[in-house]
C-alpha cells in the first residue's frame, strides 16, 4: 500500500477536500468559491481544486453560472452537497413488526414502512420480513437499491463494542441462525450496523423528542417487547459489553414475564389500547395490571440513574396518560423520587428514526471521511 507523507501533496489536497466537504455537508446550503475559502481560510486555487475533486467523486453540484440582468459580469458559480448523492436506511426488527426509514445523505426521511402483526422469532422470517420492508421503502421513495449506502438495524439484544449480536433473550434464534450476517450480506455493498433497539430510541428521543436537552434521561420501550436506553451526561450508554439497562435479565424484576403476559392476552396490543381509549374497563384493567407489572424495573432503573425525565415508547406510546397514570401510581411508592414519566415524542418510530441517524453518522464517518465525526 502506498503511504504519503501528512505534508505530500496528495495528502493535503484530500485533507482540503474532506474539510470543504464538511463544512458544504453542515451548510445544506448552495455556497460560492469565494465564501468557502473565506470560512476555512484556503486560498481560492486549493477551494477550486477540491470542489473539482468532490464533483468527480459525486458528492458535490455545482451550477452553471448565469448571466446578471442589468449588471456587468457574471453570477458566482455555487456548489452544494447533492443530499440524493446517496439514501440511508433506518430499520426496527422486532418479534412481531419491522419499520423501514430511508432518508436522503442529509437525514431528510423520503419515506417510511411498517409491517405489523407478524411472528418473527424464526431468523429466517425476520430475513424475509426485512427484505419486504426495505423493497417497499426504496419502492415508495423511488429509490434504487444502488443508491443505497449506509444502513443501521434496531435489534432487540445484546449488540457489543464490535458490532456484533450477542444475545437476545427475546429472539435468540436470530443469533443462533446467524440472521445479523444474512441481512449485512442482502444489504451489500451498504455499510451495515446494528444496535440496541432501546438505545436507538434513546438517541431518538435525545435528538427530537421528549428527551431534548436533557442531561440524564431514560427511554423505555413498553408493550410486547420491553427495554431501557440510558441517557447520562447527555450521552446514550452502551456499558461495557453493549448491556447497559438489560435489567430485564434479572428475572425477579417480572419485565420478560409481563411482556409475555400481554402477549397472551385475547387482543392484540394495538386492539387492547383502542379497547381501553373506548372505556372499556377489562382493557383498561389490562394496561394497570401491565404496568404494576413492569414498575418495579422501571423504579430500579430510575434509583440507579436518577432521571429528569422517563420516556415511555413502544407499544404503550399509543396508550397516552390511560397507561402514564397507572405506571406513575405504581413506581412512586418504590423510588426516592416520583420519576417525570412522559410519553415519547417519536411513539413507535423511535428506534427507526435513531436507526436512520446512526446510518447518517456512520455515513458521514465512514464514507465521507468527515473530519469530527
Amino acid at each position: 500500500m502506498t503511504r504519503y507523507s501528512v505534508n505530500s501533496p496528495k495528502t493535503l489536497r484530500r485533507l482540503n477536500s474532506r474539510a470543504l466537504l464538511a463544512e458544504m455537508v453542515a451548510a445544506d446550503a448552495p455556497c460560492s468559491v469565494t465564501a468557502l475559502a473565506q470560512r476555512l481560510r484556503l486560498t481560492r486555487p486549493t477551494v477550486e481544486a477540491a470542489l473539482a475533486d468532490l464533483v468527480e467523486e459525486g458528492w458535490v453540484d455545482g451550477s452553471e453560472p448565469a448571466a446578471t440582468p442589468n449588471k456587468s459580469g457574471r453570477r458566482a458559480r455555487l456548489f452544494q452537497f447533492k443530499a440524493r448523492s446517496a439514501v440511508l436506511l433506518g430499520v426496527d426488527l422486532t418479534p412481531h413488526s419491522v419499520e423501514a426509514v430511508l432518508a436522503d445523505a442529509q437525514g431528510a426521511v423520503l419515506a417510511t414502512v411498517r409491517h405489523d402483526g407478524l411472528d418473527l422469532a424464526a431468523g429466517p422470517a425476520a430475513e424475509a420480513a426485512l427484505h419486504q420492508a426495505v423493497d417497499d421503502v426504496l419502492d415508495r421513495a423511488g429509490a434504487g437499491r444502488t443508491e443505497l449506502v449506509a444502513a443501521v438495524v434496531g435489534v432487540p439484544g445484546i449488540v457489543d463494542r464490535e458490532g456484533q449480536f450477542t444475545q437476545s433473550a427475546a429472539v435468540p434464534d436470530w443469533v443462533a441462525a446467524g440472521t445479523a450476517q444474512s441481512i449485512s450480506g442482502y444489504l451489500n455493498p451498504a455499510v451495515t450496523h446494528f444496535d440496541n433497539d432501546a438505545r436507538l430510541a434513546a438517541a431518538a428521543e435525545a435528538a427530537w423528542g421528549v428527551l431534548q436537552d436533557v442531561e440524564n434521561g431514560l427511554h423505555l420501550i413498553l408493550g410486547r417487547q420491553i427495554g431501557a436506553g440510558l441517557l447520562l451526561d447527555g450521552k446514550v450508554v452502551r456499558g461495557h459489553h453493549g448491556a447497559a439497562g438489560e435489567i430485564g435479565g434479572l428475572g425477579s424484576l417480572g419485565w420478560r414475564a409481563a411482556g409475555e403476559a400481554l402477549a397472551r392476552h385475547a387482543l392484540p396490543v394495538d386492539a387492547l389500547v383502542a379497547e381501553a381509549h373506548d372505556g372499556d374497563g377489562a382493557a383498561q384493567a389490562a394496561l394497570a395490571e401491565f404496568a404494576a407489572n413492569v414498575a418495579t424495573g422501571i423504579a430500579a432503573l430510575t434509583l440507579a440513574v436518577d432521571p429528569a425525565v422517563v420516556s415511555v415508547g413502544g407499544d404503550m406510546a399509543d396508550a397516552g396518560e390511560l397507561f402514564l397514570r397507572p405506571l406513575r401510581e405504581a413506581v412512586a411508592p418504590l423510588g426516592l423520587f416520583a420519576p417525570d414519566l412522559r410519553i415519547s415524542g417519536l411513539g413507535r418510530g423511535a428506534v427507526a428514526l435513531g436507526a436512520m441517524a446512526a446510518a447518517r453518522s456512520r455515513f458521514r464517518r465512514e464514507i465521507l471521511a468527515l473530519p469530527g465525526h
